[in-house]
């Protein structure tokens, strides 16, 4: 009996151990850090409004720029679904625009300063509209349909990881002289703010990738 009760114990303690995923949602703006930049009033900071916006308008852009802290997740953890969400509530006309997700690439942005023109008070962005990544994580097509949009994030937050923080443009794929802006909550509005959902392991193998959530549409005028 004790043979059997001992063997029993060795093969508990040679059973793989299973990762265990764990989802957490960064929002508010304790955690997170929002403004955008608009080209038209390049000096202009718009940190304490209530919305985001991204345009492709030639000559009157506009890009938001995102920070999240992520420090809540344990050191040592794999991303295996990260999904930035936005709350698309007006647009200046119905055309379709796509807009695509980039990791920032200059972390020193000051929400309360960053303009079109600099990232912090007396210092310029690299170039005029932000410092991003050239390659997109995710793009996403805005018509005229308002409600919740999402963006894959999982590999900029993955990279972003170690320091306890990411970064992230949100921008218009191309310029086009006919389309206008769309606008979004920012964490400063009252209700349906952005946030981010992150799925990650702390243990084993990375949990399998949660299939693309898409968009969730609610029409409206």
């Amino acid at each position: 009996m004790k043979h059997r009760i001992f063997l029993c114990l060795i093969l508990i303690l040679l059973l793989p151990v299973v990762a265990q995923a764990d989802d957490i949602k960064i929002e508010g703006t304790t955690d997170i850090e929002d403004t955008r930049l608009i080209e038209a009033a390049a000096t202009t900071n718009y940190g304490s409004e209530e919305k985001l916006s991204v345009s492709s308008y030639t000559g009157s852009g506009h890009r938001t720029v995102m920070r999240f802290d992520i420090s809540a997740i344990p050191g040592g953890s794999s991303i295996s679904d990260a999904q930035l969400y936005l709350y698309f509530h007006a647009k200046y006309n119905t055309d379709a625009m796509e807009i695509t997700s980039h990791a920032c690439s200059q972390d020193a942005w000051v929400e309360m300063e960053a303009t079109w023109n600099i990232y912090s008070t007396g210092n310029n962005w690299e170039t005029a509209g932000g410092d991003f990544a050239e390659a997109y994580s995710d793009l996403e097509t805005l018509t005229d349909s308002y409600g919740w949009y999402s963006w894959d994030v999982t590999s900029i937050i993955s990279d972003d990881l170690v320091s306890g923080e990411s970064n992230i443009f949100l921008v218009a794929l191309s310029a086009q002289g006919s389309v206008g802006y769309k606008t979004f909550h920012s964490t400063e509005y009252a209700s349906l703010q952005p946030y981010l959902d992150i799925t990650y392991t702390t243990d084993g193998e990375p949990a399998e990738k949660k299939a693309r959530r898409r968009p969730i549409i609610i029409k409206g005028d």
